[in-house]
């Protein structure tokens, strides 16, 4: 199966489409042969930015749902 010949499907969710982004970013780094020392901890730490900021927006949800997961209402008895 050829992934080329499958057409993409656009998901209009913020984390489908900031992961799309960093996959795009990750491949272009991947084609830089010629780097010096200095370029590539810019780039290191630019994909490490992007990898946390996609992380961030990940959990983003599920920190929502876990934080009022325990304020239920308790009586007493």
């Amino acid at each position: 199966m050829k992934f080329s010949k499958i057409d993409s499907i656009r998901l209009n969710a913020t984390y489908p489409i900031a992961l799309e982004n960093y996959v795009n970013l990750v491949l272009s780094v991947l084609h830089i042969e010629d780097l010096n020392n200095e370029a590539k901890e810019e780039l290191q730490a630019k994909l490490l930015k992007e990898a946390n900021l996609l992380h961030k927006e990940k959990n983003k949800t599920q920190y929502k749902k876990d934080k009022h997961k325990k304020s239920s209402f308790s009586d007493g008895y």
